[in-house]
């Protein structure tokens, strides 16, 4: 947010309800703790000192290492255009200032309980990926060894053909 007052109010808001809170004054700075702490959730205003919010969105959105973390725009801007930029740059949700403190914290609540289900899905997935990876490299050697049993059970059957049909000596099998 730009404005310190909003700043302060928030992490109050925030920290009062068990939450960690970075505040920063700009855009700049915000990338830059996106890239050194990789937060659960930002909260955003459109209008910031130097790069807006748009952009800092942007930038945060096309990274695919912090892709996935959930921005929250809170902004003056109330008219819908400002709303339909915000989720063009990539928002997950739009507060309209003044905000209710309550449904602040149950936005970032949904927010927060949302990137946890998500991450735990992806944990999920890569760990079934992983056991279907070995399960198929299993399958693979298996076929493989029975295709090498295959083949030296065609050799020894065309060898033993050979030997019969050569021989001009009686032959016994039992």
């Amino acid at each position: 947010d730009d404005s310190l007052a909003n700043r302060e109010m928030l992490t109050q808001y925030l920290g009062n309800a068990g939450y960690t809170v970075m505040s920063t004054k700009d855009g700049q700075e915000a990338l830059e703790i996106v890239n050194e702490c990789h937060p659960n959730l930002i909260l955003m205003d459109i209008m910031m000192p130097g790069i807006d919010g748009l952009e800092v969105c942007k930038k945060i959105k096309s990274d695919p290492g912090s892709a996935q973390i959930p921005i929250i725009f809170m902004s003056a801007l109330g008219e819908a255009l400002g709303k339909v930029r915000a989720f063009e740059a990539g928002a997950d949700d739009y507060v309209t200032k003044p905000f209710h403190a309550s449904e602040m914290l149950a936005r970032v609540k949904t927010h927060l309980g949302l990137y946890e289900l998500q991450n735990k899905l992806e944990e999920q997935v890569a760990e079934r990926t992983s056991a279907l990876e070995k399960a198929n490299a299993a399958l693979l050697e298996d076929i493989d060894a029975r295709v090498r049993a295959e083949e030296a059970l065609r050799k020894s059957t065309a060898r033993f053909q050979e030997v019969w049909e050569q021989s001009t000596d009686a032959l016994a099998l039992s």
